[in-house]
């Protein structure tokens, strides 16, 4: 006997992440480098291909405030949109109490 489903579609990404991180100037600045790929399949179709890039930064000005950094390329390629790519930066300042 078979059975119908509807609506339902086998979907799954899958990739890898390689991340490094370093610290510097006895460990006052913390920088890091991550980047990742993407492979998005429905019903054995591929429908997206993605790639991140992302610098991040963080520096202790005191010893409770820090001021980071972080930046990110994405570079994607779909079926529906073609390609694309995006970069986003965000700079922020944080005090612990």
């Amino acid at each position: 006997m078979l059975f119908n489903v509807i609506g339902k579609n086998d979907f799954i990404t899958i990739g890898p992440v390689l991340s490094v991180n370093r610290k510097f100037f006895e460990k006052k600045l913390a920088a890091g480098l991550t980047s990742s790929y993407n492979v998005s399949r429905s019903d054995k179709v591929t429908q997206a291909k993605i790639m991140n890039v992302r610098l991040n930064s963080t520096y202790s000005l005191l010893k409770k405030h820090n001021l980071s950094l972080s930046a990110v390329n994405q570079f994607r390629k779909t079926l529906k949109n073609g390609n694309t790519n995006d970069l986003t930066a965000t700079l922020g300042y944080n005090y612990n109490f």
